[in-house]
């Protein structure tokens, strides 16, 4: 959400922020030993980090803003935006413990979804056939709206988007066309274009996970997804 806001400085609606909060404590399942967890109120937390020394052997601690400074030499976050950057600098934090500006203009970059098309190309190269058809980035709403009709039940996907919402299958009735159109605009004015998808005959919805660290991308693991009526499982 805030890589697709572009925003230095921004404040999520209610229902993500309040998500951020009840997941806080999520990484302690794959932080090291010895790391500290940023929380927003880490006394409520402190009893189920003991617990998860006591139970798994998961030893973690928790930090607030305030020690963040005198504790912490590197910071590791699900991802990075200059919204998160602004917000550790507000915390003390030393600037050369962050990435630069320049850094996260390039990590927002590759995060945009046309970066799929440029991967599917290379695959195409390395294998020497197309798994399957590449994405096509739309600019336009009459390039959205020709796209759906040529391929029905295509998917459609922001080029940023979190957890699931900024992707939209048509389905053709009346009224999905109505929240089609107005999704799809909504995209368009907000975040420039859309990326376009030809459907195929899927088995399960799933994302596989990479670690990527110097010049290497080893697999780390799988994400298993169910979906709304806009998104069904289709069996083969």
């Amino acid at each position: 959400l805030v890589l697709a806001s572009g925003l230095d400085y921004y404040t999520p609606p209610p229902l993500a922020a309040q998500l951020s909060r009840d997941l806080q404590m999520l990484p302690a399942w794959w932080a090291d030993d010895g790391s500290f967890i940023l929380t927003r109120d880490p006394l409520p937390d402190s009893h189920w980090a003991r617990h998860l020394s006591n139970a798994f052997g998961i030893n973690i601690d928790l930090i607030d803003r305030n020690h963040l400074q005198n504790h912490v030499l590197s910071y590791q976050p699900w991802g990075w935006n200059m919204s998160l950057r602004n917000h550790l600098l507000s915390c003390c934090v030393g600037i050369d413990q962050l990435p630069d500006k320049q850094r996260i203009a390039k990590h927002r970059e590759l995060s945009h979804r046309r970066t799929t098309i440029a991967i599917h190309s290379r695959l195409s190269e390395i294998l020497d056939y197309s798994a399957c058809p590449p994405p096509t980035e739309l600019f336009t709403i009459s390039q959205v709206e020709q796209f759906a009709a040529e391929h029905p039940r295509c998917f459609l996907k922001a080029p940023w988007s979190s957890s699931g919402k900024g992707i939209f299958r048509p389905t053709g009735t009346p009224d999905d066309n109505r929240t089609f159109h107005q999704w799809a605009t909504g995209i368009l004015q907000r975040q420039g274009s859309i990326i376009a998808e030809v459907p195929l005959n899927k088995q399960q919805d799933f994302a596989m996970e990479f670690s990527c660290s110097n010049g290497k991308a080893p697999f780390v693991s799988y994400s298993i997804y169910f979906n709304d009526p806009h998104n069904p499982f289709d069996h083969g």
